[in-house]
């Protein structure tokens, strides 16, 4: 979501682009679903972006509230040297 704000583009817009409809970008975005890999590189083109900055934000986004998930020290470390932080 943080992306496609910053792009200026709206959620109408993204689905238009992508070939879907709002309500698929509102779950996607709330995360009652997820959008298939297909869906995801169209998402990542429309964007701007690569596929593994939208699968790794997420992810990282996640991690970030949860620090006592045994994953997220082998995560971040993974996160900060590929986007070299």
């Amino acid at each position: 979501m943080k992306t496609r704000e910053a792009r200026g583009i709206t959620r109408s817009k993204l689905a238009e682009d992508v070939g879907c409809n709002y309500r698929d970008v509102l779950r996607w975005e709330t995360s009652i679903h997820e959008p298939k890999a297909s869906t995801l590189k169209k998402i990542a083109d429309v964007l701007n972006v690569g596929l593994d900055y939208l699968v790794t934000e997420d992810e990282y986004t996640e991690m970030l509230t949860k620090k006592d998930d045994p994953r997220y020290e082998k995560f971040t470390i993974h996160v900060f040297i590929e986007k070299n932080v």
